[in-house]
C-alpha cells in the first residue's frame, strides 16, 4: 500500500498535469512518475494535447489588478526558473542516464493568510503554507505564467527583466509542446534559466528601476 495522497497534493495535481509531464509532478510532490500516472487514471484526469498550451482560466485583470500585483511581486514576490538534473534508467536497457528537468514560477508571499487568500483570488494558482510564518500564492503552469507575466509586464521595475526572460522561456517550452507533449527541453530553455539566475543574484539595491 502506497503512501496516501493529500489534499495538497491532490490539488497540485489538478492543476498541473494538463500541462506539466508526469516526471515533472513526480519530482515536485516526491512520488514515482508511475504513481503519477495510476493517481490521474482514478481521478479521470486525462491528457489532451490541446490543453498544454492554454491557460487554466482568462485573467480579468483591470488596470489596478495588474498595478497591484506587480508592485507586490516587485517588493515581496519571486518570478523563478530554476533546473535540476536526477538519474533515471533508459527505457529498455539497465544503463542510468541523466534527466533534466525545468521548473518555473510566479508567486508572492504574506505572513497573513487571509490577505494571501485575497491575492489568490486576484491571480489565480494555489495557495500553500512555506517556512512557520508564510502563506504563499504561486502559478506553476507554463500557460497561465505567461499570461500573468505579459499582464504585469508594463508595471513591473525591479523584476521586469526576469518577466522578460521567463516570457522567452515560456514561449519556447510551449512552442515544442504543441509539437510533443514530452519534448525535450531546448538549449535555449536552459540559457534562459542561466541567464535569470544571474539576475536572480544581483542585489536588490544594485537593481536598476528606471
Amino acid at each position: 500500500m502506497g503512501v496516501r495522497w493529500s489534499e495538497e497534493e491532490i490539488t497540485f495535481l489538478r492543476n498541473s498535469y494538463k500541462e506539466m509531464t508526469d516526471k515533472e509532478i513526480a519530482q515536485k510532490v516526491r512520488r514515482s512518475p508511475e504513481s503519477i500516472q495510476t493517481k490521474r487514471g482514478e481521478l479521470r484526469l486525462i491528457k489532451c494535447q490541446q490543453d498544454i498550451c492554454q491557460p487554466t482560466h482568462k485573467l480579468k485583470l483591470t488596470e489596478t489588478d495588474k498595478a497591484y500585483l506587480a508592485g507586490l511581486i516587485d517588493g515581496d514576490g519571486s518570478i523563478f526558473l530554476s533546473y535540476f538534473k536526477y538519474p533515471a534508467y533508459r527505457r529498455g536497457t539497465k544503463k542510468r542516464g541523466i534527466h533534466a528537468v525545468i521548473s518555473c514560477a510566479i508567486s508572492a508571499r504574506s505572513a497573513n493568510r487571509i490577505y494571501a487568500e485575497s491575492i489568490l483570488t486576484i491571480m489565480g494558482g494555489r495557495i500553500s503554507r512555506v517556512e512557520e510564518n508564510y502563506w504563499e500564492v504561486s502559478i506553476e503552469r507554463r500557460a497561465d505564467i505567461l499570461q500573468l507575466a505579459e499582464a504585469l509586464l508594463p508595471y513591473l521595475r525591479l523584476k521586469k527583466k526576469e518577466a522578460e526572460i521567463m516570457i522567452e522561456y515560456c514561449k519556447d517550452r510551449l512552442s515544442q509542446l504543441k509539437k510533443r507533449r514530452n519534448a525535450p527541453f531546448t538549449q535555449k530553455s536552459f540559457e534562459l534559466v542561466d541567464k535569470i539566475k544571474r539576475l536572480n543574484n544581483t542585489p536588490m539595491n544594485e537593481r536598476s528601476w528606471q
